[in-house]
């Protein structure tokens, strides 16, 4: 089975008054390699859609508050990793508030500072990854380039989605 996944503008679905297999032929269906597979595949279920995604990442603004989840960080949506780095995140933020209630430790301020180091050690380079992804794909020549390729292409766009991954939960 496959998951087809795309990117784009709303005027681009709005153009077409929200009919996204209509979105798809006539926006996807332009690359050969998609349009094939759009012909011969079988549509599972609906077609999910989510507007105005931003990639950011945020930092508390008062003394006593930490962040977890969407609220820290958001990652383009096509690495897959949202709930991931969500659960990860608030692992990575347990021992922290843990070590900190044990010390019996007041220092809000480093707290915060500690958990927001924390999270861009270990997710800054997914970030940034996927970003670099997201641009490239919504670039047509890019696309219709790597389409050419063939299987070279699958495998690169495969050896570069796994760096988008935790080592070990990728092995495990």
């Amino acid at each position: 089975s496959t998951n087809l996944c795309a990117l784009l503008p709303e005027s681009v679905v709005k153009a077409r008054r929200g009919d996204l297999d209509r979105v798809a032929r006539e926006c996807l269906g332009k690359n050969p390699m998609l349009a094939r597979l759009l012909e011969s595949g079988e549509a599972g279920g609906d077609w999910k859609t989510v507007s105005s995604v931003q990639v950011q990442t945020s930092r508390p603004l008062y003394p006593g508050i930490l962040y977890v989840g969407d609220s820290q960080g958001t990652v383009d949506p096509l690495g897959g990793q949202g709930m991931t780095m969500a659960l990860l995140g608030a692992e990575l933020v347990a021992p922290i508030i843990e070590r900190s209630l044990l010390a019996k430790q007041a220092a809000e301020a480093d707290l915060q500072a500690e958990v927001q180091a924390s999270w861009h050690r270990r997710f800054d380079r997914r970030v940034h990854l996927c970003r670099a992804f997201h641009h490239m794909l919504i670039n047509p020549g890019v696309v219709d380039a790597a389409s050419s390729l063939g299987t070279l292409a699958s495998k690169f766009l495969a050896a570069c989605y796994r760096q988008t991954r935790d080592r070990e939960l990728t092995t495990a």
